[in-house]
């Protein structure tokens, strides 16, 4: 997902919250920002401050068939704030913030991992979400970035990239004893080489209404702020001719369902009723 800053700016009510300037300062207005999910598979609870270390970013695909390198990660401005679902509107204080990030390895780094302190004594939110972590439900980050340099398939250097990747891709799993897919090696779009943290945030992978009606079930999301999440008009990708057959055939099938949830009424069965006697020497033939 890709959304420009003057975009968020723009959806302000009023003044803009303190959290906004916090993470972006005076950044150009024109700067989009990219997130990238990445659903944790590495969690450490730390036992004596309310405090988890995880992986934020990996050298593996993303839905968008996109690779961040870690290595070009430059998070000098940086502000640590850790926010809910990229929530640059919250008023209140920020749920968490990032003690440390670091690249795992630091030779050839395969995964940024980075340290979040759960600040409980001040939020709800941050005594919420850090024990829904620690619970073992299921909860994702995702990090928030501008890029400084991509480079996309066909372009100078992809061959090169593409080639190293699969490498390191190859290595990564074997150390995680993970199992490729079967898309696993094949080549992404596009490799972000060098780029500039922003934020990362707590995040529901791919915010689908299940998990948002479950956040909501336990307290962690008001109804206001789950609807907020699913109706925000975010930048997205041009749909294919594909999707869109889908949502015109999903349009179809919705309206049948809704036509048959509706009580008959007798009027609907007046055509049976009106009928003429049926002509049985057309059906059948002369009778002699």
């Amino acid at each position: 997902m890709i959304i420009t800053v003057q975009k968020i700016i723009d959806s302000f009510d009023g003044e803009i919250p303190k959290v906004f300037k916090s993470v972006f300062g005076d950044i150009d207005p024109a700067t989009e920002i990219i997130r990238k999910q990445y659903p944790e598979s590495m969690l450490r609870f730390e036992d004596d401050e309310p405090a988890m270390v995880g992986v934020i970013s990996s050298i593996r695909k993303d839905r968008d068939n996109e690779v961040v390198l870690p290595e070009g990660m430059d998070d000098s401005q940086f502000s640590g704030i850790v926010l809910w679902q990229h929530d640059y509107w919250r008023d209140s204080v920020p749920h968490a913030r990032s003690l440390w990030r670091k690249m795992n390895p630091k030779q050839n780094p395969y995964e940024i991992i980075a340290k979040t302190l759960y600040l409980q004594d001040v939020s709800v939110l941050g005594y919420e979400v850090y024990n829904y972590r620690k619970g073992e439900h299921p909860l994702g980050q995702s990090i928030g970035f501008s890029a400084t340099e991509r480079v996309s398939r066909g372009q100078t250097g992809y061959d090169e990239l593409y080639k190293e990747w699969k490498t390191r891709v190859r290595d990564y799993l074997k150390e995680k004893k993970l199992k490729a897919s079967t898309t696993e090696y094949e080549a992404p779009d596009a490799f972000y080489t060098k780029w500039e943290l922003w934020e990362y945030s707590d995040v529901f992978i791919g915010s689908n209404p299940d998990a948002l009606q479950i956040a909501v079930s336990k307290g962690i999301l008001s109804p206001t702020e789950a609807k907020g999440l699913v109706e925000f008009d975010a930048i997205e990708d041009e749909e294919t001719d594909e999707i869109k057959e889908l949502k015109e055939r999903l349009a179809v099938v919705e309206k049948e369902l809704a036509e048959m949830k509706q009580p008959k009424q007798p009027s609907d069965y007046s055509a049976l009723w009106d009928d003429p006697e049926p002509d049985y020497t057309t059906m059948w033939g002369e009778i002699e």
